[in-house]
């Protein structure tokens, strides 16, 4: 959207070389783009055809550059200005229909491309990678940015924005460099990011003011180079790619010397007029200042000196900072470096190889979660297989450090949780799968985890004979189905938890428990046919369990029983057996 603009500003800067870069550039480019399109279809079909597609691409982008430049000498050559532009406006309104001829005819250009092609395009969902979800990020965004005025720190979008977001999208970046910094870096970044900009603007204009052709035209180049990857960078995470990054900050270094060299040039040309004064004049200006010429130059040297003295202690500055900057980089990725070597030690289940390779990652980066948790596992492998709980422990200690490191994280809640559920924490277990649901509330992934951890919690306490417990953890998940439909639609995955939730209370609430053993029976059944769930799988254990209540259910019960296979069968004896304990 911003390529006419880009060319518009180069018309207005530098109309001759802009010409000269339409006809030497944008013609070959759009020649070479065209016959891509048939010879990416010869290359699927693996016929020699592509090179022929090649060799007549090349000879057009020759005839027709030769043809648009000789066009172009020859408008030059009128002298009324009246044709000159009218001939250049013809080419332009040309271009521009025959732009608009193939966007308003979108099927029929989709028909001249590959297949491949044509797929891709067809994938493209405008809805969802848009400019008005584009928009609705950098909206997102400017939300954290006001309860976060001072920003929340390199990375802080990933983990904050499921908190924030208002319908189920995915994004790790906010797809707007300037919003991004704002997340990080609050406003006083973005206004320190925009004044980069300003002094650019700046610095042009100078340039344009003061300068020659010789610096104004390959500054002006390169300010528009600049300005088509920064006004990118408005509606994309292009900057957030450090190739990229460096390629902008590369060009602003070029425009700011062209800039010093008008600036210096200038000031060159001050100082030679300053220099043909006569020694008369100079005599006559020390006077009336009351200074002799020489305690002036004496107070030039000192402030010379002042000067040098200052400016070496910047660069000495500069200097140790940019050590400081290469060492740290240096530790981090010698610790990136051992993190992949580890991950591919993981991979085998090497643990002995894989400890001490992270534990030396965690040593030069210390602050990236993710070798920390996955020392967790680590180590939760290795007590596996020696039953030493020493390496539990050391589990447990990195686990709480990942967590602290990244408390925000909802995978990472996730999968702390889990952990803490593995080594019978329940209560802390729980209360990270909860904090990871509610960090990412449109997921139903992380929903359907606390749903099935609940109800293996509460098959837990009722093996260990804590019904009252049981009880309380199959009534609060019946409960948080309402929760979890205000952010999410119905869910066969999610219903078949609370279907099993109902049988197991249903079971559970007898005569002892004080409960209603038929209603809970009947609303498992009420959402069996809300939610058409199918008489299969892990459910049927609990169908049966149901039905051998039921007295009037016996033949249901006995289809039932016959369509399990052993593992429905063993899970079905093992409720039995812990649910009949409480008779």
């Amino acid at each position: 959207m911003y390529f006419p603009v880009i060319l518009l500003i180069y018309w207005f800067l530098n109309l001759k070389r802009f010409l000269n870069s339409f006809v030497y550039a944008a013609i070959p480019a759009g020649i070479v783009l065209v016959s891509a399109l048939p010879v990416w279809e010869a290359i699927e079909e693996n016929s020699a055809a592509g090179w022929h597609y090649i060799g007549y691409g090349v000879m057009a982008s020759f005839i027709l550059t030769f043809a648009f430049s000789y066009f172009f000498k020859g408008v030059e050559k009128i002298e009324k200005k009246a044709v000159k532009y009218s001939m250049i406006t013809l080419l332009a309104v040309i271009i521009l229909v025959g732009s608009m001829y193939g966007a308003t005819n979108y099927e029929k250009a989709l028909g001249y491309m590959p297949e491949t092609v044509q797929d891709r395009i067809d994938r493209v969902d405008f809805d969802e990678t848009g400019f008005t979800t584009r928009v609705e990020l950098m909206e997102t965004a400017w939300d954290i940015i006001e309860d976060h005025p001072f920003g929340v720190g390199g990375g802080g979008w990933d983990p904050l924005y499921p908190q924030y977001m208002e319908r189920d999208y995915t994004s790790s970046k906010v797809h707007s460099h300037i919003f991004q910094i704002g997340v990080e870096t609050g406003i006083p970044g973005m206004i320190i990011f925009g004044g980069i900009w300003a002094g650019l603007i700046y610095q042009l204009l100078v340039i344009r003011r003061r300068g020659t052709a010789r610096e104004l035209y390959p500054a002006a180049g390169v300010f528009v180079a600049a300005l088509a990857l920064g006004g990118h960078s408005l509606i994309d995470f292009n900057l957030s790619l450090g190739a990229v990054s460096v390629y902008l900050w590369a060009l602003f270094g070029l425009v700011t010397f062209y800039y010093r060299e008008v600036i210096d040039s200038n000031r060159s040309d001050r100082s030679a007029q300053s220099d043909q004064m006569s020694d008369q004049m100079k005599l006559e200006e020390s006077s009336e200042l009351g200074q002799s010429e020489e305690e002036k130059g004496q107070d030039q040297e000192k402030g010379d000196k002042r000067f040098y003295k200052w400016h070496q202690g910047v660069r000495y500055a500069v200097f140790v900072v940019c050590i400081g900057l290469l060492v740290y980089s240096s530790t981090m990725f010698y610790g990136y470096r051992q993190g992949e070597e580890a991950l591919s030690a993981m991979e085998l289940e090497f643990w002995g190889t894989a400890i001490p390779t992270y534990e030396k990652a965690v040593k030069y980066d210390s602050l990236n979660y993710d070798y920390h948790f996955s020392l967790v596992q680590a180590y939760e492998g290795l007590y596996q297989e020696t039953s030493n709980e020493d390496n539990i422990r050391k589990a447990v200690q990195h686990a709480d450090r990942a967590i602290e490191l990244n408390p925000e994280d909802a995978v990472l809640n996730r999968n702390y949780g889990q952990f803490m559920l593995r080594i019978g924490d329940i209560e802390g277990g729980l209360e990270h799968l909860k904090r990871a649901y509610q960090n990412q509330p449109y997921n139903e992934d992380k929903y359907l985890v606390y749903t099935e951890a609940l109800i293996s919690v509460s098959e837990t306490y009722l093996f260990q004979e804590k019904y009252r417990e049981g009880q309380e953890r199959l009534q609060e998940l019946i409960e948080f189905r309402e929760e979890f439909l205000e952010y999410n639609s119905q869910s066969r995955d999610f219903d078949q938890e609370v279907f099993k939730a109902y049988v197991l209370l249903g079971h559970l609430e007898s005569d002892d428990l004080e409960g209603d053993e038929q209603g809970k029976y009947e609303k498992a059944k009420e959402l069996a046919e809300e939610a058409d769930l199918s008489w299969e799988g892990e459910l049927l254990p609990y169908l049966a369990l149901m039905y051998h209540d039921l007295d009037e259910k016996e033949e249901e019960y006995q289809e039932i029983k016959e369509k399990m296979e052993d593992e429905a069968k063993e899970i079905y004896g093992w409720l039995k057996e812990t649910l009949y304990k409480l008779y």
